[in-house]
């Protein structure tokens, strides 16, 4: 029988289905078969289905499995590993089955920690105590190792789970196995102030005469739960006598939590800060809690501990469980507060302050995407935190950036924020107006897709589009993100769709312009070599070939060009070569995105134009080649008005042809109903008219007829009215009414709206448009190249229409007094004189912004410094208030003072 490879995907899930098969079926040969000829991982966590854990877990909670327990340990399985689900380790299972014979395997290996902690703090000596098993607890207490002393989460001993339940004689060999022990502190108290020797005494006094061996030797060394204790009854300050020189025992646990974490989660902020001066690792965790501690301050909101944490040099900011400590203050701050909460501050906007000005850029990832794909921004937005927003946007955070849902950070991002970060990204070099190097800086953070980061485009990268995992275990959702995405996200959303007049966005498609314009003009340079070589083709050539004799009628697919002159050669082997070009680019648009290609009914047209171009070039029969010759050139023709109303002085116009008869489509899809219902009555009315020019004759023709009369063409004359001249003549009127005068006045009436809808907003559908030509052209040449392979033509082309390839901080300079020339030299885009002769024809030696964009933005300043002089001149107002109200008071205290002298002066003379 062919073995399966473990290292192979889906043949290793096999073996591993086969290894729980096979210890739960009891079948020991076949268990010990797989595991001696297979490479496997004794330690592999089951993660699917109802099975949560490692082999070893599985065998724990099955019981009776001690063989099993011993084969597995002996090929290096882990003891001591915590089940991230159940919170106990393999030990506590077994305690809990009372399976001593599996407890006794397990504590005869070495590795084993007798002393291992779950979630609720319990060893396996108090599960043992709790169900009676004496042959349980006497195994547990050969290893020398074994504390007695541990006490749970709830201030328990083992021995305490004893005497807690009412006396009985069943429970005394626990006792006497407990009791034997010298080790054993009878000292201990539970939450009463009730020592075990007391309860001894008061419960089972027959074994008073034993509590001489118990407590002979007991461990003189601070213990960690004694440690627990003391946080749990709030007595931190025995605590802080506890802490210093004792830092071995700092480090640990309670189970469920490490000493700084469990300060995090209650906010003992004095606490805290003494293990972080004792040096505490401040990232430790425990087995059964994976989050450290600035995470957890973070979640709770607890600012002096944040502060603390962020000021220690070792504290590491690495997402844990795909999250960030970004995602752990925007969430932490909308869950729902438990009993216990400490008084410490909590400010999760103080918080997320303190981390974004302290820590340095870098080891925080702003742009971080949870298993959900959603970054700290998706949820500050979602939950209407403004004042997050605000913080996460000036701390670089990418608007564009989508989740797995595709919705982008922007959406629910509300208007007046957005415009308000917008505004704060105008500044000006703090020179004076009229000063010729005065500069408006213009800051595009918020547009940087992913810089400087492990999911982000890095500059020596060979894509343009940016790869970025959604960070989660699979890794099969990838997102390719361009520079203009924020922007046609936000132009698909109706409350940002005006912000993209904002200066911010209107200078970023001005400069973006500039660096695909190149590209635009050479689309367009090559369609129309192509369009006007095949209008001349089908003008010339085609519909004027010798075929056009019925006598020399033939069907072919091979050109015929014989007996015509060599120009005509020349424009059949041109047209061919545009042709060609033409499929490849088509071919790379549906390889980059099929259902972007499917739906875009621009692309249908193209697909059009090649299909009718290759019947012209190689179908030569003149039955049809008049008809093909007459779709060939209104699509042609049709396709370079469409290229030609991309240009951002002409988008507006097509915009307004566009939406005129999509409307009109749709507003006569429904009215359609009643014009075929016209059609056939006028078919059935004049269908047997003998007329020679009867129009009515088919259904077809009748169709035709009433489509051509809702113009106004009704040629009353042509229609017999002689065979019903009643009804006939009723029905006709109807028709003028309601369709000829009333229904096509509504579409005149409709076209009118939509046009001065759009002329209204003129100036944000043509950027919208601009936005969306320039995406279009960036997902051509960036990714077309890459779908072949050509990953350093890739590199070069996207470098030369990517504006953040090189970014540092994702700043231009504007200069107004200087012809508004653009400083881009950190941007990569204006490169260094000495280098121009050198540089490609992709590159600009000088860049000016529009003046109207530059006009806008000083607006935004003086509105935000006449807003600054009015809030200024408040606070002045509110300061001179309050001081007169400090010298009336002083007034009223003196005229009280004068009062009470004329008083006691009147009462000496009266005397």
């Amino acid at each position: 029988m062919e073995s399966k490879r473990p290292g192979s995907g889906f043949f290793q899930n096999d073996v591993y289905k086969d290894l729980l098969h096979a210890m739960r079926i009891d079948d020991e040969n076949k268990f010990n078969q797989i595991l001696t000829s297979e490479n496997v991982n004794v330690n592999k966590v089951y993660e699917k289905g109802s099975d949560y854990g490692t082999l070893l877990d599985f065998c724990s909670v099955e019981g009776n499995k001690s063989k099993y327990i011993a084969t597995l340990l002996n090929r290096g399985a882990n003891p001591n590993l915590i089940n991230s689900r159940t919170k106990k380790g393999p030990i506590h299972q077994v305690a809990l089955q009372e399976d001593s014979e599996s407890m006794r395997v397990l504590l005869e290996h070495r590795e084993t920690d007798p002393n291992l902690l779950d979630n609720f703090g319990s060893t396996a000596l108090h599960y043992a105590c709790k169900n009676n098993d004496v042959e349980m607890v006497q195994t547990i207490l050969q290893r020398p190792e074994t504390n007695l002393n541990i006490t749970n989460r709830k201030g328990k001993a083992p021995l305490h789970i004893v005497l807690d339940k009412e006396p009985s004689a069943e429970y005394v060999d626990v006792l006497h196995a407990l009791l034997s022990k010298p080790d054993l502190d009878l000292t201990l108290t539970d939450y009463d102030g009730v020592t075990l020797q007391q309860m001894i005494e008061e419960s089972y006094p027959d074994l008073v005469n034993e509590l001489s061996v118990a407590g002979n030797d007991v461990r003189p060394n601070l213990d960690v739960s004694f440690l627990f204790q003391l946080l749990r009854r709030n007595n931190y300050r025995q605590f802080l006598n506890h802490v210093k020189g004792n830092r071995d025992i700092l480090e640990g646990n309670d189970g469920s939590y490490t000493l700084l974490q469990y300060c995090c989660e209650y906010g003992i902020d004095d606490v805290a800060q003494a293990l972080l001066d004792e040096g505490v690792d401040p990232n430790a965790t425990c087995s059964t809690n994976i989050w450290p501690p600035i995470m957890i301050a973070c979640r709770k909101g607890y600012v002096s501990i944040v502060k603390m944490l962020v000021n220690s040099k070792k504290t590491s900011y690495q997402p844990v469980n795909i999250e960030t400590v970004l995602h752990c203050i925007v969430n932490g701050g909308y869950g729902k507060q438990g009993l216990s909460e400490s008084n410490t501050e909590k400010n999760y906007q103080k918080c997320l302050s303190y981390l974004l000005q302290k820590v340095p850029k870098g080891r925080i990832d702003v742009n971080y995407r949870d298993k959900n794909g959603n970054t700290a921004l998706h949820y500050a937005a979602k939950v209407g935190d403004q004042n997050i927003v605000l913080e996460m946007l000036n701390a670089g955070a990418y608007i564009g950036v989508c989740n797995k849902l595709n919705e982008p950070a922007c959406a629910d991002i509300t208007q007046s924020t957005m415009e308000r970060h917008l505004d704060s990204c105008i500044v000006t070099n703090d020179k004076l107006p009229r000063d010729e190097m005065f500069a408006l800086i213009f800051n595009y953070s918020c547009l940087i897709p992913f810089n400087k980061s492990e999911d982000r485009v890095i500059s020596n990268s060979s894509e343009h589009f940016i790869k970025v995992s959604i960070n989660d275990n699979d890794g099969k959702h990838l997102h390719k993100s361009g520079e203009t995405d924020p922007l046609i996200h936000m132009s698909k959303n109706h409350e940002l769709r005006p912000l993209l007049t904002h200066p911010i966005f209107t200078s970023y498609l001005h400069l973006k312009w500039h660096k695909i314009k190149p590209y635009y003009f050479i689309n367009l340079l090559g369609y129309f070599l192509f369009w006007f070589i095949l209008t001349y083709y089908i003008l010339g050539v085609y519909v004027s070939s010798p075929s056009d004799d019925p006598s020399l009628n033939t069907t072919s697919v091979e050109p015929k060009i014989s007996n015509k002159h060599p120009t005509d050669y020349l424009a059949w082997a041109l047209v061919l070569i545009f042709l060609l070009l033409i499929i490849v680019r088509e071919m790379l648009q549906l390889i980059i995105s099929p259902l972007k290609y499917v739906i875009n009914p621009e692309n249908w047209l193209e697909i059009c134009i090649i299909v009718i171009t290759i019947l012209i070039l190689f179908y030569d029969d003149s039955s049809i080649k008049h008809q093909i010759s007459a779709i060939g050139i209104l699509a042609s023709w049709a396709e370079f008005v469409l290229l030609i109303g991309k240009h951002p002085s002409l988008s507006t116009n097509i915009e307004m042809f566009k939406t005129v008869s999509w409307n009109f489509l749709k507003f006569l899809a429904w009215y359609s109903i009643l014009i075929v219902a016209f059609a056939l009555c006028f078919y059935t009315l004049f269908k047997d008219a003998t007329d020679e020019d009867n129009q009515f004759q088919y259904f077809g023709v009748s169709i035709f007829k009433t489509v051509v009369m809702l113009t106004g063409e009704f040629d009353s004359a042509s229609i017999p009215f002689v065979l019903f001249p009643g009804l006939s003549r009723v029905l006709f009127v109807l028709f003028v009414f309601l369709i000829a005068i009333v229904l096509f006045n509504l579409l005149n009436g409709l076209a009118v709206s939509d046009t001065q809808a759009i002329k209204a907003d003129a100036e944000l559908v043509g950027y919208i448009s601009q936005a969306k030509l320039i995406s279009h052209v960036e997902e051509k040449v960036s990714n077309g190249f890459n779908c072949w392979g050509l990953l350093s033509t890739t590199y070069k082309f996207s470098n030369a229409i990517n504006m953040f390839h090189e970014i540092s901080e994702g700043k231009i300079r504007v200069y107004p007094n200087n012809a508004n020339r653009v400083e881009l030299d950190d941007m990569g885009l204006v490169k260094n004189r000495k280098h121009e002769e050198t540089e490609n024809c992709y590159e600009f030696k000088s860049i000016y912004m529009d003046p109207r964009i530059v006009k806008a933005a000083r607006e935004i300043l003086f509105k935000r410094e006449h807003e600054k002089s009015h809030e200024n001149y408040l606070v002045l107002v509110t300061e001179k208030e309050n001081e007169l109200r400090e010298l009336l008071e002083e007034f009223k205290e003196c005229l009280r003072e004068y009062k009470d002298i004329n008083l006691r002066m009147n009462q000496q003379f009266r005397a």
